[in-house]
């Protein structure tokens, strides 16, 4: 699948895994990492948010009701940014 002209959201991206996923995918892909810092790192992710089309939401997704309303791929969670 290509995907230069998509864009792919990673929760949990400050973790092992996510930050992984997030370097292998930068460059390819708009990405957007999400992550309230409680057990990643920020700096787990140095690499990556240099690169281009990359933004980073410190954000907790609990309590937003996102997980009842994902349906799949093409789901989509808004939320507002709150002040830290």
């Amino acid at each position: 699948m290509k995907l230069r002209d998509r864009s792919v959201a990673i929760t949990g991206a400050a973790g092992f895994i996510g930050s992984n996923l997030a370097d292998a995918l930068v460059g390819s892909c708009e990405l957007l990492l999400i992550d309230n810092l409680s057990s990643g790192r920020k700096a787990n992710l140095a690499r990556t948010l240099k690169g281009p089309r990359v933004r980073f939401v410190k954000q907790d997704l609990l309590g937003l009701g996102c997980a009842r309303r994902s349906r799949g791929p093409t789901s989509s969670c808004t939320w507002r940014r709150t002040p830290t």
